[in-house]
């Protein structure tokens, strides 16, 4: 009798690990977290650009504000499309403080790079090199827009320009002049991807990019 009882009580026990051993093994495990995709940063495209190629990204309402040597902040805005000789310019129009047009330029971007500048005076409208898509140090260019005789040259093509909020490398550095005998002209930087970026027109005092759209 005492074996019946005991081969019982074993088998009691037994069992009841067999059934808790089986819940055990059947409960669902927890999917894991989702592991959340990072935010990449946005970009800054006041210092680093668009990611273009060119010295002056051409698309309808981009916009550049320049803070100049005066504390006036100059913006440059591509308002429209405008069709000289067949060709598809973009309007660039200069504006200062609230309003006050300080000029209007063409331009257009040519099959091989080039920036073009329309030029609408007499005899006949014509165009010429705004900015060049492969520049060369020590490069002169026309310059028709301003007379007849001013002129802009290539200074460097791997220049630096640093404002408050940027530092610009690899920027096209040019200087603007009334006439080939001229010195101490204004001088530009542009930087690819983004436009111009700052420009002296006195020695001391840089006008540089403050904001800027690109579309």
């Amino acid at each position: 009798m005492k074996k019946s009882i005991i081969i019982l009580m074993l088998f009691v026990a037994t069992g009841s690990t067999l059934i808790y051993s089986c819940q055990k093994d059947s409960a669902t495990t927890p999917a894991p977290a989702p592991v959340p995709t990072p935010t990449p940063p946005a970009a800054n495209v006041l210092c680093d650009g668009n990611g273009t190629n060119d010295y002056f990204p051409l698309k309808l309402n981009n916009k550049w504000i320049h803070k100049d040597d005066g504390m006036n902040y100059i913006t440059t805005t591509a308002i429209s499309n405008v069709i000289y000789n067949t060709y598809t310019y973009y309007k660039i129009t200069y504006t200062v403080g609230s309003g006050g047009t300080l000029g209007t330029e063409y331009l257009r971007k040519a099959a091989n790079g080039d920036i073009m500048a329309h030029v609408s005076y007499s005899p006949i409208d014509s165009e010429t090199v705004y900015i060049p898509a492969n520049p060369i140090v020590g490069q002169v260019l026309p310059w028709p827009l301003i007379s007849s005789t001013a002129i802009r040259k290539i200074i460097s093509t791997n220049a630096t320009f640093t404002s408050s909020t940027c530092t610009y490398t690899n920027c096209l550095k040019m200087q603007f002049f009334t006439s080939p005998t001229a010195t101490g002209g204004s001088t530009y930087y542009y930087k690819k991807g983004i436009g111009l970026v700052g420009y002296y027109n006195s020695v001391i005092v840089p006008s540089p990019l403050v904001e800027i759209l690109l579309n």
